[in-house]
Parts: C-alpha cells; sequence; structure tokens
C-alpha cells in the first residue's frame, strides 16, 4: 500500500491523524477543553469551528518522526557507561469523508498504508491499525467502527483509533482550535492534548497526556494559514522517557480543511531506566528530534 500503489484515497484537517495506539496514548478528547488564546479581549468566546469538508474530499499523508540520542547510564552511585542510539518511523495514511453536515465529520474511511520503523531501545512501537482499513460512523452518540475487509475490530484497534477520532460525529479539536478563519496574524493559540494530536498526530510510543501546542499565526495567503508551531511530547521506549520540545512552520489549507505541511524540530531529554545486560539501570542523556507531516 503506499503512494506507489495507488492511494488516492482522503485526509482533512477534521480527520488528522494515524490512529497509531502506541505506547501512553490515551483516549481522544473531544472538542479544544482547555485550550486558549493569548492576545484577545479576555472572556472572549471562540470562533465558531470551521464548516467541515464535504463528503468525497481526500487526501493523502506522509508522516515521519526520528530521533538520535546519546545516552548516560548509571547504576546507583557507580558508572555503568554509555549508550548512543536512534529511532525513527516512516508512515502513509489516506482518510476519505463519506459523510458531513455543518461543522461535523460524521462518516470517515481510514486507510493504513505503508509502515517502516525502527525499534527504540529494543521496543518495537507496533500499531494495531497497520495495513487495515476502516470506517467509522457517528451512531446515536456513538462511534462506530467496522474493518473493509469484515473482520472484528479488536480492543487495541478501537483503542488506537479513538485516541484521534473520538470526536467524529462532531468538530475536530482542530477545527474548534482554529475556529472558522484562523486566529488573526500574531495572535498565539495554545492547546493541550487534543490539540497537539490534531495538529502534529498521533505517532506510536508518544505519551500525549500532558502534551502541550502553542501556535502564533504568521497570517494567511489565499487559503493558506501559515503557523510557527511550538510542541512538547514525551516518546516512551519501554522504561525510558524522552521529553522532546520540538518547534517549526505548519501549514494549513483551510479552503480544503488539511495540514498541508508540517515540520518540526527540536531537543530530546533522556529520563527514566533502561534494562541492561549489567541490571536495570539509571538513564539520563540527550538527543535531537524532528517529526514532519506532509498532505495532498
Amino acid at each position: 500500500m503506499g503512494i506507489r500503489h495507488g492511494f488516492v484515497v482522503a485526509m482533512s484537517l477534521w480527520a488528522l491523524g494515524c490512529g497509531g495506539g502506541g505506547a501512553g496514548n490515551g483516549p481522544g478528547a473531544k472538542g479544544a477543553e482547555g485550550a486558549s488564546e493569548t492576545g484577545g479581549a479576555e472572556g472572549k468566546e471562540a470562533p465558531p469551528p470551521a464548516k467541515a469538508p464535504a463528503a468525497g474530499t481526500k487526501a493523502l499523508e506522509k508522516r515521519s518522526a526520528a530521533l538520535t540520542f546519546d545516552l548516560v547510564l548509571k547504576k546507583g552511585d557507580a558508572a555503568g557507561g554509555m549508550q548512543a542510539g536512534s529511532w525513527s518511523l516512516e508512515e502513509e495514511r489516506a482518510l476519505e469523508v463519506l459523510g458531513s453536515e455543518g461543522s461535523a465529520v460524521n462518516k470517515l474511511k481510514v486507510v493504513f498504508g505503508k509502515r517502516e520503523a525502527k525499534p527504540l531501545l529494543g521496543v518495537e512501537l507496533t500499531t494495531a491499525t497497520a495495513g487495515h482499513t476502516y470506517v467509522l460512523e457517528s451512531k446515536g452518540g456513538n462511534v462506530d467502527i467496522t474493518r473493509a475487509d469484515g473482520k472484528e475490530v479488536t480492543g487495541a484497534e478501537r483503542d488506537a483509533l479513538m485516541s484521534e477520532y473520538d470526536w467524529v460525529g462532531g468538530p475536530s479539536p482542530l477545527a474548534k482550535w482554529l475556529g472558522e478563519r484562523g486566529p488573526g496574524d500574531g495572535k498565539k493559540l495554545e492547546g493541550g492534548s487534543a490539540e497537539t494530536r490534531a495538529l502534529v498526530g498521533v505517532l506510536a510510543g508518544v505519551d500525549y497526556q500532558s502534551s502541550k501546542v502553542s501556535v502564533v499565526s504568521k497570517g494567511k495567503s489565499g487559503s493558506t494559514l501559515t503557523l510557527d508551531v511550538t510542541a512538547t511530547l514525551t516518546l516512551v521506549g519501554g522504561q525510558t522517557r524522552f521529553e522532546l520540545t520540538l518547534s517549526g512552520p505548519a501549514k494549513v489549507d483551510m479552503a480544503k480543511g488539511w495540514v498541508s505541511d508540517l515540520a518540526l524540530k527540536g531537543t530530546a531529554k533522556a529520563s527514566g531506566k533502561l534494562d541492561h545486560k549489567k541490571g536495570v539501570l539509571d538513564v539520563t542523556g540527550k538527543g535531537e528530534a524532528q517529526v514532519q507531516r506532509r498532505s495532498e
């Protein structure tokens, strides 16, 4: 699967995601609770969410992440040595809006394609959804999920999908956060877990419970909204945690309704423990990380 095999299915701003379901991926949060705008009038009501893309809206997304690190290992007060390593991930997915009304996407098709990932400190950051196709539909206030091949959806698959698509049946966190027209030039918006997942995307192995994101509008050119983005994420590999602080530009096509480009890079700070041949060792260290996504 992937571009080379002819994916022509779709993704929208209201359907941003990979449904990865890696370590620490908690359930998705509907709406944009906890999000705030800096620079506006105090007590100002949130702008109306953007109109949902029409049925048939399509896009194909490529997503990648990479980390290089140098670890210092200790056992109590005794030195345990040094360890250098790296991790990387490349994914393709495609989404198609099958039904929408007002600001809500009511039916969404998600296709998970090509995926290549290196283990992180020996831990495979797998996804239950890899290689499968799903339809998510709002029914009676719940999200009904079916697989295209007719097989039963497992609990792990549902958890992975709902980590990013539990809003189906209403506006997405990103649609609510950015509003119909997007923030004015120079305006700053701050968001939590839901907004981070919506803008940066869900990646296997990332714990989003404490993640944060902020954006500063650089203005619009036509239908393209340009943002300066800062995000903090926690990547987990076994008992080792990497606190990522990332920044960079993003572009959102407000007319078509998807993030067309995002490129973040920054630093990583390691902590926790590592199961080593010398035993369970304490870990400190630093590294460099980057996250990218692009939609067509």
